[in-house]
C-alpha cells in the first residue's frame, strides 16, 4: 500500500510488515526492536512463489533465510526474518516431490 508497509491478507488475519521508523511516527514508542531467537510465525498462503515475488519487490528490509523450497511432506515454504528479526514461514500445501 505504501513504500514502508506490506500486507498479506489471510483468512481471519492479516500479516503486516512495517518499517519501524515509519511506525514510530504513527505510534511513538510502541515498538521495541529485538532479535527473536525462539519463535517462528507460520502462515499458510495460497501461492508461496507469488508471495516471495512480492517480498522481493518490496522496499522492506527482509532477510531471506530460505527461498521457496518444497519439502518431502508436501509443504512449499519460504523462511525470512522480518525487519525486526522475527522468523516467518510462509507456506503452501503442494504435492510431495
Amino acid at each position: 500500500y505504501q513504500e514502508d508497509y506490506l500486507e498479506f491478507p489471510l483468512e481471519g488475519a492479516v500479516l503486516s510488515l512495517y518499517k519501524q521508523e515509519s511506525f514510530e511516527k504513527t505510534v511513538p514508542g510502541a515498538m521495541q526492536a529485538g532479535a527473536n531467537q525462539s519463535v517462528i510465525l507460520e502462515f499458510q498462503v495460497p501461492e508461496v512463489d507469488q508471495e516471495y515475488a512480492r517480498l522481493k519487490r518490496s522496499n522492506l528490509a527482509i532477510d531471506c533465510v530460505m527461498p521457496p523450497t518444497t519439502f518431502p511432506w508436501g509443504n512449499r515454504s519460504i523462511y525470512f526474518r522480518d525487519p525486526e528479526g522475527n522468523m516467518v514461514n510462509l507456506y503452501s500445501v503442494v504435492k510431495s516431490p
